[in-house]
């Protein structure tokens, strides 16, 4: 584990990669490098989401360009080596038909590598930044500001849909939710 902390200390490729990012081999050690060529979607998506565009409108404009997600990405890198199909619960999806989603969206939006932060183990250490301070400071701040519009709109629903987070798609794995008055059972896209 030490090493391993004093690999991640110096920038060294240890656990996971966020999006926007390679893990280039420098000797035995692979080393964090930015992708140049997804680095540009990142700056994307804070523009956009800066811009006041919700999260669920940039996952919508990006599927609508054929923007590739994470997973078709890597799929068809030559950076990376991932298998066609993948297991989550039980359910094989194809990685070729993941679409951007909203949950997504947000997770990039507060990904603190994208501002040069990497944590592992407890720790922090430095990475290459793709996001300005001041793109990071506006996205927090909106974040903040929707969140908490989000959780008083939450607040005033009328339902409890009891299998909300037991029902999902056996096309794509998506978690279903409950829809409009004819109480229609939908998928969060």
């Amino acid at each position: 584990m030490r090493a391993r902390n004093e690999l991640a200390r110096g920038g060294w490729y240890v656990g996971h990669l966020s999006d926007g990012y390679l893990a280039k081999q420098e000797g035995v050690h692979k080393k964090i490098v930015i992708d140049d060529e997804r680095k540009k979607v990142i700056i994307r998506i804070f523009d956009l989401f800066v811009s006041g565009k919700s999260t669920d409108e940039i996952a919508q404009i990006l599927n609508n360009e054929d923007v590739p997600t994470t997973n078709r990405y890597r799929l068809h890198s030559r950076f990376f080596n991932y298998n066609e199909i993948y297991r989550k619960g039980g359910i094989e999806y194809e990685r070729d038909n993941v679409k951007w989603q909203g949950s997504l969206i947000g997770q990039i939006l507060s990904n603190e590598w994208y501002i040069g932060v990497r944590s592992y183990n407890g720790e922090q250490y430095a990475i290459p930044r793709i996001i300005t301070d001041d793109v990071w400071q506006k996205a927090v701040e909106m974040r903040t500001l929707r969140f908490a519009q989000f959780r008083t709109h939450r607040n005033k629903r009328k339902h409890n849909y009891l299998l909300a987070n037991y029902l999902f798609c056996g096309k794509c794995g998506r978690k279903m939710y409950g829809g409009d008055a004819r109480g229609e059972i939908r998928k969060f896209l």
